[in-house]
């Protein structure tokens, strides 16, 4: 299992901050999330980037069981 990390609006939206999840790939990951969504997660729209082990992944990124997937929403300053 690939333990998922949410953070800001996402883990509000969520209603976690994480969630372990069974997933061969960052693809997978978003279609476990989608529900806890409202059916909706597209990383383009939300903006969002996707670490997987401390490094940047995208939606092909493939996964070990043993996996630590951060999805960070953008962050506004000032």
């Amino acid at each position: 299992m690939a333990l998922v990390l949410l953070f800001g609006p996402l883990a509000e939206r969520a209603g976690m901050r994480s969630i372990e999840l069974e997933a061969t790939d960052v693809a997978g990951v978003l279609e476990a999330l989608r529900p806890r969504f409202g059916g909706h997660l597209d990383l383009r729209e939300e903006r969002c980037r996707v670490w997987v082990n401390g490094e940047p992944a995208d939606e092909h990124t493939k996964l070990a069981p043993s996996d630590e997937v951060a999805l960070l929403p953008p962050v506004s300053g000032g």
